[in-house]
C-alpha cells in the first residue's frame, strides 16, 4: 500500500530545523577591555598615614653647678653676747682657720668686757642687796628654763658683787643656751685664778664635759 504524503506543516517543520542546525554558531561576546589607568592617583593624607605625633620641646643644656658663698661675718659690738647654734653655709678650707680665728677673738674680748666692767672696789651694802636680787631672779629663771634671763641676771650679779661662784653661774647659763665658747673661756680664766681647790676641780670637770678632747 503506498505512503502518503507528508503534510504541508510537517514539511515545513522539517525545513526550519535542517536550516537551524546548517548554520553555524554565532561567535562568543568579546571579553570587555581593560580600563586604562586614570592620571589622577588617589594620595593618602598624610594625617591618616601615621598618627599624629606631640611636638617636644629640644632640650636644654645642663646648667654648670654654682660655685659656694663665701661666708660673710657680721661684726659684734663688744657689749653684745656672740650669737649662738647659728647655721653658716660651708666655707672653703682656706676660710675656717681665719673664722676660727675671729670668732674666738670676739669670745675673748666679751669675756675680758664682762670681767673688767666689774666692781673691784668698795662694795656697798646697797650693790650687795641688788646682787642678791639678781641672783635670786637668775636662780628663778633658771627653774623655768628661761636661760637667757638667767644669764642676763647673773651678770648683773657679777658686776656688782664679783663673786668667782656668781661667773661659774654665768658660764653654766651658757652652756644651757648652747654657746660653749663663752663658757671655756670663762671656765679658762677662773682656773687662771687662785681658787681654792674643790673649786678648781669643780670649773675643770665642767670644761671637761664641754671640751672633753682637752
Amino acid at each position: 500500500m503506498p505512503r502518503a504524503a507528508p503534510s504541508a506543516s510537517a514539511a515545513a517543520a522539517v525545513a526550519r530545523s535542517g536550516s537551524a542546525a546548517a548554520a553555524p554558531s554565532s561567535p562568543p561576546p568579546a571579553a570587555a577591555a581593560p580600563r586604562p589607568p586614570s592620571p589622577l592617583k588617589h594620595v593618602e593624607h598624610p594625617s591618616r598615614l601615621q598618627p599624629p605625633t606631640r611636638q617636644q620641646p629640644p632640650p636644654q643644656p645642663p646648667q654648670p653647678p654654682q660655685p659656694p658663698q663665701p661666708a660673710t661675718g657680721h661684726s659684734q659690738s663688744s657689749s653684745a653676747i656672740p650669737s649662738r647654734g647659728a647655721s653658716r653655709p660651708a666655707t672653703p678650707s682656706s676660710m675656717v682657720s681665719s673664722s676660727s680665728a675671729a670668732g674666738s677673738t670676739n669670745t675673748a674680748r666679751y669675756v675680758d668686757r664682762l670681767i673688767s666692767r666689774a666692781n673691784r672696789g668698795s662694795v656697798s651694802q646697797a650693790d650687795v642687796d641688788k646682787a642678791q636680787a639678781h641672783f635670786e631672779a637668775a636662780r628663778r629663771a633658771n627653774d623655768a628654763k628661761d636661760y637667757q634671763s638667767a644669764c642676763t641676771s647673773f651678770e648683773r650679779a657679777y658686776l656688782l658683787l664679783p663673786k668667782p661662784a656668781t661667773l661659774v653661774s654665768t658660764a653654766n647659763m651658757y652652756v644651757k643656751m648652747g654657746n660653749a665658747s663663752i663658757a671655756a673661756e670663762i671656765y679658762h680664766r677662773l682656773l687662771a685664778e687662785s681658787l681654792p681647790q674643790h673649786m678648781h676641780d669643780f670649773i675643770a670637770d665642767k670644761l671637761r664635759v664641754i671640751q672633753p678632747s682637752e
